[in-house]
């Protein structure tokens, strides 16, 4: 990535993890690895809710 990373947040909306029969654990940690990542050089990374999140899946 190039460019300022200032500013940018991130959020990583934690009922899209650890989903029994969907989610898988290796993705999960790749994804939270990678997150992590991204703070370390800057950005603003935030785990946020979204209550009814697993319930658009049987949309």
């Amino acid at each position: 990535m190039t460019g300022e990373a200032n500013g940018i947040r991130i959020g990583i909306v934690k009922e899209g993890f650890g989903i029994p029969g969907l989610s898988e654990a290796d993705v999960d940690e790749i994804v939270m690895a990678a997150a992590y990542r991204l703070e370390k050089v800057c950005y603003k990374v935030s785990e946020v809710s979204m209550s009814m999140h697993r319930d658009g899946l049987h949309i």
